[in-house]
């Protein structure tokens, strides 16, 4: 599912700024820029009914700003623009949007909570042998 979500961010990226490098696994030492940055921080699991799951998992998106221009009004113009933009994140929704900028580095926050059910291997239904014979007394 977590994959799911990660496809989904991405593809909301790039739908907004096509030209723009996401990375997600880690930042390379010689990073190009503008650039962004998809992490997660924060992850809780939680079982429900039976073989329902709930899960609520916390991002930070991190955008690197261009070095060559004025970056607080870059970073401004891109906070305005996903706080706006990043509510729906193809089949999730982003909650608890929040925004700050740490050390020329803009971070956009937010949280997606989804609900799964596990198949468990080994459990099948059985066939129920019915009497279709009845008398009446």
């Amino acid at each position: 599912m977590v994959n799911s979500i990660n496809d989904e961010v991405k593809n909301k990226l790039l739908s907004l700024y096509p030209g723009i490098t996401i990375y997600d696994e880690k930042v390379p030492q010689k990073f190009k820029t503008p650039s962004f940055f998809i992490s997660i921080y924060d992850q809780d699991y939680e079982k429900k009914l039976n073989t329902k799951y709930g899960s609520t998992i916390s991002y930070d998106v991190s955008y690197f700003p261009n070095e060559e221009y004025n970056k607080n009004n870059e970073m401004y113009l891109v906070q305005e623009n996903l706080l706006r933009e990043f509510r729906d994140l193809g089949t999730f929704r982003a909650l608890n949007i929040k925004a700050n900028i740490t050390d020329d580095v803009l971070h956009i926050m937010f949280d997606v909570k989804y609900s799964e059910a596990l198949i468990i291997d080994g459990i099948k239904m059985n066939n129920l042998d019915t009497n279709t014979e009845i008398k009446e007394v």
